[in-house]
């Protein structure tokens, strides 16, 4: 299944204040179905993405010496 996400920050999310921007996240999910039920579910989404849209500030960590 691929899915997309839609919603409005009205409300603070992982530290980031409300801006009232739509948020937009897009996944895919993978499914093992066994005796008509799902054994086992895999999941990704492009959380980058989404925390470019929140408004985080993304920078490469610094390796250590």
């Amino acid at each position: 299944m691929r899915y997309t996400f839609r919603g409005t920050l009205e409300g603070e999310v992982e530290g980031i204040p409300a801006t009232g921007k739509v948020v937009e996240v897009k996944g895919i999910e993978i499914v093992r179905i066994e005796n008509g039920k799902i054994a086992e579910s895999w999941q990704e989404v492009n959380i980058l993405r989404y925390r470019e849209q929140l408004g985080y500030e993304l920078k490469p960590k610094e390796r250590g010496k």
